[in-house]
């Protein structure tokens, strides 16, 4: 990785809040050795990427600008992959796959792919780079690795109010992903998600605030890089306002380039001044950006040139504008999106051309025909090339940008699998441990966020029913209730849990509500379509259930599991707690309730926890999205009905907040000064994630600095080292109060 930011690590005690720093400080995975290798095996530190590049086939540098994917429950590497693998250069591969969930399986299968891949050598006789081996691994719903810690999601991590909760989430994901022999990961999002409609995105991205993703998204970032695992920035420009599905359709955002500007690129942009080695395009069209039109295969109607065929988005906006000089790599381009709109080879020559280094799933691991369309694919590209001198050029540079990383990924030495038997005897300690799903646990009850308790509906009392869509929330009842005894809180077994409540007809209903004190339903909405009761059965169901227990004057608790959006819809419920985590990652705390570590959600177990146990005054989470009214139509208005920051609470004590500022010596050439004025940004974070003003305290006049923290060193400033002092102002929220920090950075310009 480029230049890493190792301080967050030796600060984590002093920033992380002390119920989670005692939890995380032995979860760490040991991650030096899985691709270490002899001395006498390692190409030189001093090896010249130019001519690699020089020495490789066009068939060569090809075939590294590809991540083809393993799909299905495919975890054994058969004769066809391992022959693909030892016979191509790729970049890597993507593990698509539901085969993921026995770890000891995955580290064996990851060491056969890399093994094969190494089994040949470039026709040049060198060392074949190592693969990328890549999987989306965000957190919460999109965890492809089944038995690891993956914590509630983006969303989840922003409901702390503590951006280092996304660094410890980061880390150790990245860790685990790290000791199963995967080393890239595709997250964060840093979409911001402006649009409650987005039928994607939702709970993945960590709030509608570019300012809060920012933060929290480059700290996951950090974590993950500090791992030694690689992080990828998706899905740009920005995903996070669209109405439409690029896996299903192809969306188009017509809004003004200042207008993407200020809230989707910002977070990209935070996150590429603090190192940023991978980015992932959108599959959407930006008319406002790209003009450039094609014909589509589809209708014969005229579409705009998605962001992942658009030079002057990929090369105007992300490298010219944004500065980014690190690896762009598609979305997967077996999107309906691509797929049912532009020719498969159109869209490979447009993508390269406008700036991609490499193509993500090239071709559909589902095809009858995989390898023969895989073979066809890199046969055509190859012939392409070497007649389009314009297409050769951007191929080698983007070979150059794979394999740089790769180097600083020490990924250019020979692969050396020797602890893989270590590995796989030993993943319990590392992989899911207790430290890890401990520090998860942690999370999710800091996450859980109360927004309405009319009338002391909560701590629950008496007789309660619980009604959920899903069978396994009733495995999450019955480890918060095993937690509490555990802790000495007894809980009486008073508690009826009914899954598949969407199925009942109202008599059912009407028994169940009539014999509870407390009515609790799970809402698990994952869009906004779902909040219809034309749409889906179990919307009509909670206005039935809702409407009924008021007649009989009983409360009613909802439980918001995913997207929070919906409890602007069942708003009348007496009380309501978002968990933005429903089913998914995490293991049970009593290895009694399972078999095979079977996993369900982190965040509806806390927040029945909570339910349970605690008063309001004890909920931490805070709302990282504004919630918005519900039209009749069931549609979200533009009126605010629950802000950004919200939580219920009686009374809160404001906790203190801490300003960390990145001080570094910045060096200068004088003979570049001489021409221009140089700027960088100066690093700096915030406990609470909110904005921060900047304000030169002294210097010369010669260095300014903005209220943003980008400092200009003016054209001319002669050959000395410089001082600029000056302070970091953190604004307060609901949780934290305001907070100042004073610092220097010294500047010296050389000769």
């Amino acid at each position: 990785m480029r230049e890493r930011t190792v301080f967050l690590k030796k600060l984590m005690k002093k920033l992380m809040p002390g119920s989670l720093a005692a939890v995380t400080a032995v979860s760490l995975v040991p991650v030096s050795g899985i691709n270490a290798v002899a001395a006498d095996e390692k190409l030189s530190e001093e090896t010249d990427i130019e001519e690699i590049t020089t020495s490789m086939t066009t068939k060569e540098k090809v075939a590294q600008m590809l991540i083809p994917s393993i799909a299905g429950d495919v975890i054994e590497l058969d004769d066809p992959m391992a022959k693909e693998f030892a016979e191509y250069d790729f970049a890597g591969t993507i593990l698509f796959t539901g085969g993921l969930y026995d770890n000891k399986k995955t580290i064996r299968f990851i060491d056969n792919i890399q093994r094969a891949n190494a089994s040949k050598t470039l026709e040049s006789g060198a060392v074949k780079p190592q693969l990328f081996i890549a999987a989306d691994q965000e957190g919460g719903r999109i965890s492809r690795v089944q038995n690891s810690t993956t914590f509630g999601g983006s969303m989840a991590l922003a409901a702390t109010g503590d951006a280092n909760s996304a660094y410890e989430a980061g880390r150790i994901i990245g860790n685990e992903l790290n000791y199963l022999g995967i080393n890239l990961d595709f997250a964060p999002d840093v979409d911001v998600n402006s649009n409650p409609s987005n039928p994607i995105i939702g709970v993945r991205s960590f709030s509608d605030d570019p300012d809060i993703v920012s933060s929290y998204g480059c700290f996951y970032m950090n974590g993950l890089d500090d791992a030694n695992v690689n992080s990828t920035l998706k899905h740009f420009p920005g995903h996070g306002d669209t109405a439409t599905d690029s896996h299903t359709g192809l969306p188009l955002i017509n809004k003004s380039y200042e207008e993407i500007k200020a809230v989707d690129l910002a977070p990209f942009k935070y996150c590429i001044d603090s190192g940023a080695d991978f980015i992932m395009t959108a599959h959407i069209q930006f008319p406002a950006i790209e003009s450039d039109t094609y014909i589509s295969k589809a209708d014969g109607e005229k579409i705009y040139l998605p962001a992942t065929l658009s030079d002057d988005i990929l090369e105007g906006v992300l490298r010219d504008d944004l500065g980014f000089d690190g690896i762009v790599v598609t979305d997967s381009m077996q999107m309906d999106a691509i797929t049912k709109n532009i020719d498969k080879y159109d869209a490979a020559e447009l993508a390269i051309k406008a700036g991609v280094d490499i193509i993500l799933e090239p071709v559909s691991r589902y095809s009858d025909n995989y390898f023969t369309e895989l073979n066809d694919y890199i046969n055509t590209l190859s012939k392409m090339a070497d007649s389009d001198k314009e297409m050769m050029a951007e191929i080698d540079d983007s070979v150059k940008r794979i394999l740089r990383v790769k180097k600083e990924s020490g990924l250019l030495d020979k692969y050396d699998g020797s602890d893989v038997e270590k590995r796989v005897e030993e993943v319990d300690k590392y992989v899911m441990n207790e430290a890890s799903t401990q520090t998860e646990w942690e999370l999710a009850k800091l996450s859980t966020t109360l927004l309405k308790n009319d009338n002391r509906t909560l701590p629950l009392a008496g007789n309660t029913v619980i009604f959920s869509k899903l069978a396994d929330d009733g495995y999450a009842y019955s480890d918060a209730v095993s937690k509490l005894e555990k802790e000495g809180k007894a809980v009486a077994d008073r508690t009826k849990y009914v899954s598949d409540f969407d199925m009942l007809d109202s008599k059912d209903i009407e028994a169940y509500v009539d014999g509870a004190d407390s009515i609790v339903v799970i809402s698990d909405v994952f869009n906004a379509a779902q909040i219809d009761p034309a749409v889906t059965e179990k919307s009509k169901k909670t206005d039935e259930i809702i409407a009924y227990a008021h007649a009989k004057n009983k409360k009613v608790t909802l439980i918001s599991a995913w997207l929070p959006y919906d409890a602007a819809r069942y708003n009348d419920a007496d009380a309501i707690i978002v968990s933005y985590a429903g089913l998914r990652s995490m293991a049970f705390s009593d290895a009694s309730l399972y078999t095979n570590k079977r996993k369900y959600g982190p965040g509806v177990t806390a927040a029945i926890y909570m339910a349970l146990s605690a008063n309001s005054g004890e909920y931490r989470g805070q709302l990282p999205v504004n919630i918005y009214k519900v039209n009749e139509d069931y549609t979200y208005s533009d009126e605010i009905l629950y802000e950004r920051g919200y939580s219920y609470k009686e009374s809160v004590e404001k906790k203190k907040q801490i300003v960390t500022v990145k001080t570094r010596t910045k060096k200068i050439s004088y003979k570049k000064l001489k021409k221009k004025a140089v700027s960088f940004k100066i690093k700096a974070t915030s406990t609470a994630g909110t904005k921060l003003k900047f304000k030169k305290l002294s210097g010369v006049k010669g260095i300014s600095l903005s209220s943003l923290g980008k400092v200009t060193v003016k054209k001319g400033l002669g050959k000395k080292t410089y001082k600029l002092k000056f302070k970091v102002t953190a604004k307060g929220n609901d949780r934290y109060k305001a907070a100042t920090k004073n610092a220097v950075v010294k500047i010296i310009v050389k000769p």
